[in-house]
């Protein structure tokens, strides 16, 4: 197939150390360099990347700024900037594989009825001997995309390809989330006929999240961006959105756990994060009630 040109797209907020050795990776694709241009979008409010960076890459990179709070609201101005034929979005943090670009072009033109290529994201430790807890749980609940695609019709945008053809007729990411714009895109693609395909071979990976704490919050921002959705689905019950954190819970926690936590104590201590981690998700119901400003269910 012919190769085209691919715009990665690539939202930065308090991961300027991070965004450099994803550069890095970038640097060394399979793909011709003269068809990848990467936007970066500073998401901060004052614009500090560009001053603090100083890039040299064969591949052309251009730096813009959405003032905007929200990883969705950064990805659209990238899209906006963005001149490529194919849409190539992941985060400032994760690591690509040489081949990442060069695999989800072939998906993207292999399916031209997809509406998006979901590719898997790994989820890597520190230490693959002593996770921490805080890992563990990354890696129990976070970036199983071949499930979000299987069951809940999306892709994580750490690694989805989507064709300028296939964005701009499905339209923008929803930016008045908190979280789950990346689903929402999914399900909006697939009302239109266009299902998100997972390709396994597409592959990029994502450090699990250091501390407890780092967890519990994005596991607040996931839950609060849920309850959103539920407010303006008013046809979704309640047990149907909770449904989504269950599932991904039932389909590997028995063995993981069985594996990973094989003493008593350490068990006890997991199930401890377990109640954290319903705790945050109440968290990020109640700040989306409150952001709204009315309970609706």
């Amino acid at each position: 197939m012919q190769k085209c040109s691919v715009s990665v797209i690539i939202p930065v907020f308090q991961h300027q150390a991070e965004l450099a050795e994803c550069l890095n990776y970038l640097k060394y694709q399979s793909y011709p360099k003269n068809l990848i241009e990467i936007v970066i979008v500073d998401n901060s409010a004052d614009f500090l990347l560009q001053k603090q960076m100083a890039l040299s890459s064969s591949i052309l990179i251009r730096i813009i700024h959405e003032p905007k709070p929200g990883s969705y609201a950064a990805r659209n101005a990238g899209v906006r900037t963005a001149q490529g034929a194919i849409l190539a979005f992941t985060d400032a943090d994760c690591q690509p594989t040489p081949d990442w670009i060069e695999r989800g072009v072939t998906a993207v033109q292999a399916n031209p009825a997809a509406g998006a290529i979901a590719g898997h994201i790994a989820v890597s430790v520190h230490d693959t001997e002593r996770p921490t807890l805080a890992e563990s749980f990354d890696q129990l609940y976070s970036y199983a995309q071949d499930e979000f695609v299987r069951c809940y019709d999306f892709g994580a945008t750490a690694n989805l390809f989507i064709s300028r053809a296939m964005s701009d007729r499905v339209g923008e990411f929803d930016e008045t989330l908190f979280s789950g714009g990346d689903r929402q895109w999914g399900q909006r693609a697939k009302a239109l006929g266009f299902p998100v395909i997972y390709a396994d071979e597409v592959r990029i990976t994502h450090p699990a999240r250091s501390s407890m704490l780092k967890f519990l919050n994005k596991t607040s921002r996931v839950a609060a961006g849920q309850w959103q959705m539920r407010v303006r689905q008013k046809r979704e019950s309640h047990s149907a959105e909770s449904r989504f954190l269950v599932a991904q819970f039932k389909v590997r926690h028995r063995k993981f756990v069985q594996t990973r936590f094989r003493s008593f104590g350490a068990r006890i201590k997991f199930f401890g994060g377990l109640t954290l981690l319903h705790g945050a998700q109440l968290m990020g119901h109640l700040a989306a009630i409150t952001r709204l400003g009315r309970f609706r269910t």
